[in-house]
């Protein structure tokens, strides 16, 4: 990895940034890793701002955060390295994009996250679908609820077609609990799927620090 390189991390939906941010730099510890939640992910000007202010070398988007890197991409710096971890097209099955969710289930997990009284245990169960466990102390940067209602909208009301991928490269998981790996390799033609492997970022992140460059025969 060379000195000096900009890493711009989209995270997932109620991911806490700084958590997968702390997962991420072992694997490239001579960057500089920026972790980043969007607060609104229809925002465009957040997007334009998130994106082109750290001027980054290597941009990563992470399960939600692919489907927002996907939707602005108009906003993305021409020369990055541009890469999608467990990439989601469309989160609903119905869209026929490789997503495993049923709108009913998703409008449901909406209804719920926005009226329960006890978020934290609701948050727990979905990211255990995932095999994530965060540790304590991370759990302190999950996101606000408002926020997270906002991301689940953007799941429920957003897909990117298959040619928006065109420019990236793409990382997913066998056993992803939320998008379909056979289904999504007939519409991702750059996407290596990773054997054994879930929704957690680690193995993914392992593997995409192995993915040679877009632009030359270096490694990220």
């Amino acid at each position: 990895m060379p000195n000096g390189l900009n890493i711009t991390l989209i995270s997932g939906w109620a991911i806490p940034e700084a958590w997968l941010k702390a997962l991420t730099q072992p694997f490239c510890p001579a960057a500089t890793v920026h972790g980043v939640y969007p607060q609104d992910p229809f925002d465009a000007e957040e997007a334009k701002r998130i994106l082109q202010t750290s001027a980054p070398d290597v941009v990563i988007g992470y399960s939600l955060g692919s489907l927002w890197l996907l939707h602005h991409r108009e906003h993305l710096p021409e020369t990055a390295v541009k890469i999608l971890m467990a990439p989601i097209l469309a989160f609903k099955q119905e869209a026929g994009l490789g997503g495993k969710i049923p709108s009913g289930q998703l409008e449901f997990f909406l209804r719920t996250v926005e009226r329960t009284q006890d978020l934290p245990t609701v948050l727990g169960d979905f990211m255990a679908l995932g095999d994530i466990v965060l540790p304590p102390e991370a759990k302190v940067g999950i996101p606000e609820r408002d926020t997270l209602l906002r991301g689940l909208q953007f799941l429920r009301d957003v897909s990117a077609t298959p040619d928006a991928v065109a420019r990236f490269h793409a990382v997913l998981g066998d056993r992803d609990p939320f998008t379909d790996a056979t289904a999504l390799q007939s519409l991702v033609p750059s996407l290596k799927v990773v054997n054994d492997c879930g929704h957690h970022p680690e193995s993914l992140l392992q593997t995409i620090f192995q993915l040679p460059a877009a632009s030359s025969e270096k490694r990220i």
